[in-house]
């Protein structure tokens, strides 16, 4: 007991993230030597066994009691209203999930990965009865398990292709490296064939990736994420990769990351390497090339690598200024090599509208780490300048006790109630049954505020959230899955949540962009609408984060009320003749808005007043 007690205290006393972390190491295992030595003693004590029998009853009681979905079940303020039953989703699991159009009708359909290592299942949305229904058959040649998805058309015929990703940590029975599957329809039914591509063979931890056009030639690149390299005695961090594409076809051009690839030889390891967990891209300096965001965990600094022009080698590269612009790690473990967090995403968006891009940045706090350990922030950009600067603001979603945790596994921006102000919902896992669905609604003065338990919303344990406008009526919904983490008795539900918020006060548009030259669902283009009451800017991603899920095409704009559009300026994601990034402009005063609109943008400057599949060709 004096051995449990010094340990506690060192926890508590030290101020070495390393020492304390062995301390806690120390801590727990002794708690579990003298448990199991109480627990030989108890069986030889009759009346103390029944106290612990009574006290294990108590327990399961408790545990029975754990709500796993929202903590309400009626909402307190307007919002969403659940209805995974009447979309057909009851009994689906999901910890990962996809809004697609994987069968090329024009209707987003869903697939989801029931657990974090699993085979895909796909559900056709039916927009006759309004209801998710499940494919019968396997659209792959073979079943496999994935870590994670992306769907995205490579070969610009106008079906989305997909990237199976996995993780290959020891869990993983199978391991795989990056595979390419080739979408297509055959005889009515959704088929995905491998495509022999020059992606490495190689396993390796395989976290994310992110897809865009880097050098905007109009083929679809590829940045890989690595993790942790677990096969030696001890993990080590793996270098990330950048692929460049043209099709079906790749080429490793991973020197064009500054300095990621350089090999220590008597050390037999990669210095500058990272274990980054999530990815994702934009268009920071806002000169039309897109940026990457990379999320690293342990402790290691992120890193922002800024997509410039090399005179020498007449190339596009990338130079790390994440320690320059502040998105590295908070002030705090600025001298430490290990002072930053266990970073799960950096996602941009300009949620104050003044047309410099701001990131949400997600973090996983223990409550045994130290206090210069990062916590989840809003990285407020401050300057049109180069680098780019960020004011960094913190917050604690403490529950009131003294020892918390935090998971911030995934966030997305989106406007929820069409004010025009970009609000944030966030999947806080892995601490039940604490860890919950947060949905920051932001406020006139660009304030956040979490109204997720007053719209009876935070359900436990959140994984995988998507942003979609399923049913078409302008209104973005979303779908949450739910995974186990420590609390094997979760089930991982799906819950559907439905846009309720009325129509009678603010509008919005969606803008669906097709590319000629540039990549088919314009991935990478940079948006500003200008309006009477406000200008508001947005980057179009595909995903954002560690093993990613993925939102709907397209970028919707919340318009408030009393409010009259003038144009809208395109950044394509492809060159012009002169060699610059492409820019149209497109002139908005002859679209008149009731409640919604959808218009379609083509790269040739052609503007359609309904949402199309295509452009016409000249």
């Amino acid at each position: 007991m004096f051995v449990i007690t010094m340990a506690m205290a060192l926890i508590l006393s030290t101020t070495n993230k390393r020492a304390r972390a062995w301390a806690f190491i120390l801590f727990t295992g002794l708690l579990s030597l003298n448990g199991c030595s109480s627990k030989k003693k108890l069986s030889q004590n009759p009346s103390l066994r029944e106290g612990t029998e009574k006290f294990s009853k108590e327990r399961s009681k408790e545990e029975r009691q754990v709500i796993y979905g929202p903590t309400s079940n009626s909402a307190k303020v307007p919002g969403f209203e659940n209805k995974t039953l009447e979309y057909g989703l009851h009994g689906q699991a999901a910890t990962a999930l996809y809004a697609v159009d994987f069968d090329n009708d024009g209707f987003t359909d869903l697939v989801t990965l029931p657990s974090h290592y699993s085979s895909p299942r796909f559900f056709r949305f039916n927009n006759i009865k309004n209801v998710f229904e499940p494919l019968l058959y396997n659209p792959f040649p073979e079943n496999f398990r994935a870590s994670f998805l992306s769907f995205a058309d490579f070969n610009r015929d106008g079906f989305l292709d997909v990237v199976v990703g996995t993780l290959n940590q020891r869990t993983e029975l199978s391991k795989y490296p990056l595979r390419l599957f080739k979408g297509r329809k055959f005889r009515g039914k959704v088929r995905y064939n491998e495509e022999k591509t020059d992606l490495p063979a190689g396993i390796v931890p395989n976290s994310s990736v992110a897809i865009f056009d880097y050098d905007l030639d109009g083929w679809l690149d590829i940045y890989q994420a690595n993790w942790y390299n677990v096969k030696g005695a001890k993990p080590k961090a793996m270098p990330d990769r950048l692929f460049k594409g043209k099709g079906f076809t790749f080429k490793d051009v991973s020197i064009l990351l500054k300095d990621e690839h350089e090999f220590k030889k008597p050390l037999k390891l990669y210095p500058n390497a990272r274990p980054s967990f999530g990815v994702s891209t934009c268009d920071i300096d806002q000169n039309g090339y897109p940026d990457i965001l990379v999320a690293n965990s342990s402790g290691y600094e992120n890193k922002l690598w800024m997509n410039v022009n090399n005179r020498a080698i007449k190339s596009r590269t990338f130079k790390d200024y994440a320690k320059a612009s502040g998105v590295a790690s908070d002030i705090d473990g600025d001298y430490d090599p290990l002072g930053g967090g266990n970073t799960y995403y950096l996602n941009c968006s300009d949620y104050n509208n003044d047309g410099i891009f701001d990131l949400a940045v997600g973090e996983l706090f223990h409550s045994y780490d130290p206090e210069t350990r990062d916590r989840s922030s809003i990285l407020t950009g401050s300057t049109f300048g180069f680098p780019p600067k960020f004011i960094r603001t913190e917050y604690h979603m403490d529950d009131g006790k003294i020892s918390w945790s935090q998971g911030d596994r995934r966030a997305s921006w989106f406007d929820y109630n069409r004010d025009g102000l970009q609000d944030l919902i966030i999947d806080n896992t892995g601490f039940p049954p604490n860890s919950r669905l947060i949905l920051f609604m932001q406020e006139a003065n660009h304030a956040f505020m979490d109204v997720s338990e007053d719209m009876a919303i935070n359900s436990l344990n959140p994984s995988g959230t998507i942003i979609a406008d399923f049913n078409g009526d302008g209104r973005l919904d979303f779908v949450t899955g739910q995974t186990s983490i420590r609390n094997s008795s979760i089930k991982g539900q799906i819950f559907f949540y439905e846009n309720q918020m009325d129509f009678s006060k603010n509008k919005s548009i969606t803008f669906h962009l097709i590319g000629q030259r540039a990549n088919r669902n314009a991935i990478g283009s940079s948006l500003i609408l200008k309006t009477k009451n406000f200008q508001a800017k947005k980057f179009l991603s595909l995903q954002e984060g560690g093993l990613p899920s993925q939102n709907q095409a397209g970028a919707y704009f919340g318009l408030g009320k009393n409010n009259k559009l003038y144009s809208v300026t395109v950044k394509w994601p492809v060159l012009n003749i002169q060699g610059y990034p492409l820019e149209k402009t497109y002139l908005l005063n002859k679209v008149k808005i009731k409640k919604h609109a959808d218009i379609t943008l083509c790269e040739s400057g052609k503007i359609i007043y309904s949402k199309k599949k295509s452009c016409p060709k000249n």
